[in-house]
């Protein structure tokens, strides 16, 4: 363990800007927490810059500025396309696409009005990595019984969702 101080400075600006907005400034803490909610959506960089302290004498002492994760303000749900809904060898197969402005899409969940819910995380391309995905849940029709509609809810991974209910063919 070290004797000697530090303090940090942690800035944000947003990606298509060049001003850096302190948000704490000189801290020994090891973390910040601050409110989103005043940022406008999207991508921001995020940089700490850290320098030793006393008893370090001032002349002797390191600093280091390295760019951090980057921060994204997302409050968008995603945009749905009408879910497509099919019945063939007695399954009952809703697909339903989406996209989002900023996230990755991170799954869909399927409630049909009989009780049924199923939860689709792998999209139907096999790779969960997109803005735009599908997600395609097969039900066997003798489970989608006496069902008339499906609630179905897209969900991106900056925890923001968009649903649409329709009724089963």
């Amino acid at each position: 363990r070290s004797i000697i101080g530090r303090d940090g400075t942690f800035s944000i600006r947003p990606e298509n800007a060049d001003t850096w907005t302190d948000l704490a400034v000189s801290t020994p803490d090891n973390y910040i927490q601050f409110e989103t909610g005043g940022l406008a959506e999207g991508l921001y960089f995020t940089r700490l810059a850290v320098s030793e302290q006393a008893p370090r004498p001032a002349a002797q002492r390191l600093s280091y500025t390295f760019e951090t994760d980057n921060l994204l303000v997302d409050r968008t749900p995603p945009v749905l396309a009408a879910p497509v809904i099919t019945r063939a060898d007695g399954l009952l197969r809703i697909s339903l696409s989406g996209r989002d402005a900023l996230s990755l899409l991170d799954g869909a969940e399927f409630s049909l009005n009989n009780g049924l819910k199923a939860t689709v995380v792998h999209p139907a391309d096999g790779v969960l990595d997109g803005r735009e995905e599908t997600f395609v849940v097969e039900i066997p029709e003798a489970k989608a019984a006496g069902a008339t509609s499906v609630e179905a809810i897209l969900y991106d991974r900056a925890g923001n969702a968009a649903s649409t209910r329709v009724p089963l063919k």
